[in-house]
């Protein structure tokens, strides 16, 4: 796409973690507009070349020199200031505590708030020169949070005195467990991510087990 007369930046509403423009080659009157809170990642012939921060019709030949006209190029647009959240959770796991002879499953669900530490690793792990969004950032972060989570939590549980009725007792605890494992899970290292905070919401258990469990104890 060539373009004349025409500015690069991010549409309106726009709301990707990274957002990437068009190719294009470049021209004389060729701007680039960096809107408020974010950084313009500028690539040149696919390779990343210079950051650009907050700017408005900033001429990209007078920026950077007469080289760069016919140049293939493009922008990819991310805040390097802004948390975003990832919301997870874990179901049906497993456990059969001898102790108190119960036999349930159990759940716990919460948030992990990170940022953008190394974009070009963020972009370069996703491989991709459209949008990543934090839908994109999930998909790869969840299976990981679950494959190493449940037996965790199921080992946990199993060897605790603590009754299916107490189990929201446990929540900081288990809190301070998942956010070992999360923060140290090396995928948001290969991402380029920064893990800021990890929060629990809850533990919770299905009324059927709770019911059944009442049934035999008041038996």
């Amino acid at each position: 796409m060539k373009i004349e007369d025409m500015n690069i930046t991010v549409p309106a509403g726009n709301n990707a973690l990274v957002y990437f423009s068009k190719h294009c080659i470049v021209t004389r009157d060729a701007t680039i507009t960096v809107p408020r809170n974010y950084v313009g990642l500028i690539y040149v012939g696919g390779k990343p070349k210079s950051k650009m921060s907050e700017c408005a019709n900033e001429n990209l030949v007078k920026k950077f020199g007469g080289e760069l006209r016919k140049e293939d190029l493009q922008v990819a647009f991310y805040s390097e200031k802004a948390n975003f959240e990832i919301k997870w959770g874990i179901g049906g796991i497993q456990v059969n505590n001898d102790r108190l002879q119960d036999a349930y499953s159990v759940g716990v669900n919460g948030i992990v708030t990170c940022s953008i530490k190394d974009p070009v690793g963020l972009i370069n792990y996703f491989q991709k020169d459209t949008s990543i969004t934090v839908q994109d950032v999930w998909a790869k972060i969840l299976p990981i949070i679950t494959n190493n989570g449940v037996p965790l939590l199921s080992e946990y549980f199993s060897g605790k005195s603590v009754s299916i009725f107490e189990i929201n007792s446990e929540l900081a605890n288990i809190r301070a467990k998942m956010v070992e494992l999360i923060k140290g899970e090396k995928i948001f290292t290969d991402m380029g991510l920064e893990v800021e905070d990890v929060t629990l919401n809850s533990i919770y258990v299905p009324e059927e087990d709770i019911n059944r469990i009442k049934e035999r104890i008041n038996g």
